[in-house]
């Protein structure tokens, strides 16, 4: 606790007043010092900041530290624009946004001559085979609570007795079996399970 000492009767001279406005800083500094912390402020630190978002942020600040050596290109046929995405990556990430109810915008870039660069056009088209194959599990469809259980993500029809699952398995070899348990969904003796794999 601190206490400034006030003279009984005050004064209304100009040394008496500039002593005691001395007295009242210094006793606003010294509580400042014992009562504010020191630890230096991270201006960025947000409460959902997470060690996921400290990556990409890395990443993207990578990304950024590239561009700016490169000269700040403004033209795709820049190397640093070239940083494409995987179809799986982006599928995945596809996935888990349209599981929480939200929409993906995709940007593909044709060149001055109005063509898709090669490497652009082999995602897309394997994108676009995976939604060919999948497309009934994003149309009429609705999030599910929860959205997902550690792998597996969920949609579900928007009549509610159609749930869509996508297992996300990066180590899953072609003809290997796996068992999953899921406890948000509930079977019956008449639930049907089956492949959108081209079924």
């Amino acid at each position: 606790m601190y206490q400034l000492e006030l003279p009984d009767v005050l004064t209304c001279d100009e040394d008496s007043l500039n002593e005691l406005y001395g007295q009242i800083i210094d006793t606003v500094h010294s509580v400042a010092d014992s009562a504010v912390p020191k630890k230096k402020f991270s201006k960025h630190l947000k409460p959902y900041w997470n060690m996921g978002l400290k990556d990409i942020h890395k990443e993207m600040r990578i990304l950024r530290s590239i561009w700016l050596q490169d000269g700040r290109p403004r033209g795709w046929h820049f190397p640093s624009y070239k940083n494409y995405k995987t179809a799986k990556t982006t599928i995945e990430k596809l996935i888990e946004i349209r599981a929480k109810g939200g929409n993906f915008l995709l940007n593909f870039g044709p060149d001055a001559d109005g063509n898709f660069p090669p490497e652009q056009e082999a995602i897309l088209n394997e994108i676009s085979l995976w939604m060919f194959i999948n497309q009934e599990a994003f149309e009429n469809t609705i999030p599910h609570q929860p959205v997902h259980e550690d792998n597996l993500w969920f949609l579900m029809g928007d009549q509610g007795n159609t749930a869509y699952v996508f297992v996300l398995e990066d180590n899953w070899k072609y003809g290997e079996r796996k068992t999953f348990s899921i406890k948000s969904l509930r079977a019956t003796d008449r639930t049907k399970i089956s492949l959108l794999e081209g079924n």
